[in-house]
Formats: structure tokens, C-alpha cells, sequence
């Protein structure tokens, strides 16, 4: 998605991207549209899910969008189902 103005550093050095990633890519709105047309009504499932549909729920409000997706986070779900391990990180996981 095109953020429509410069990346901060402190952003690139956290995410590791940059505006020349960005450059050409969608506008906000379009990115949404088509990320809903490719998920549906469907159930999302990913690590630490919450961070990530957090951004979705404020670029759909800043839209006009709705966002009422249920999804699951694998995050939670290692917590609870390997209450012994040390980190709950992906690669730990994996």
C-alpha cells in the first residue's frame, strides 16, 4: 500500500521497508478493496493477529469500510496450548 508520503527512518529501520518498496503500489482504499474481495467473509488466521487487524481496522474506519472479519491469532492459541515454552515467537513455533 502506498502510505502517499515518506516512510520515517525509525519505520525503515524497524520494518525493514522502504519508499522505493511502496513506490507505484495502491492507494489505501484500493489495497482494502482488494484485500476484501480476495478474503471474503472468511475466518483470518495469523500470528499476533491482533497487531495486524488493528491496522486494518483503522485504514477501513479512515475508509469508510467495514470490518467485521472474526480471525483467529496463533499467538494467543500458543499460549495457552504451550504454557512451558520460553517465547511464543513464529520461528519458535515453526
Amino acid at each position: 500500500m502506498d502510505p502517499e508520503c515518506p516512510i520515517p527512518e525509525n519505520i525503515t529501520e524497524l520494518t525493514g521497508i522502504t519508499d522505493d518498496m511502496v513506490k507505484g503500489a495502491p492507494k489505501e482504499k484500493d489495497a482494502l478493496e482488494a484485500f476484501f474481495a480476495f478474503v471474503g467473509d472468511r475466518m483470518l488466521v495469523a500470528h499476533n493477529a491482533a497487531f495486524d487487524t488493528g491496522f486494518i481496522r483503522q485504514a477501513s474506519e479512515r475508509c469508510g469500510m467495514p470490518f467485521e472479519n472474526p480471525y483467529l491469532d496463533t499467538l494467543a492459541m500458543s499460549r495457552y496450548l504451550n504454557p512451558s515454552l520460553k517465547n511464543h515467537k513464529l520461528d519458535t513455533l515453526a
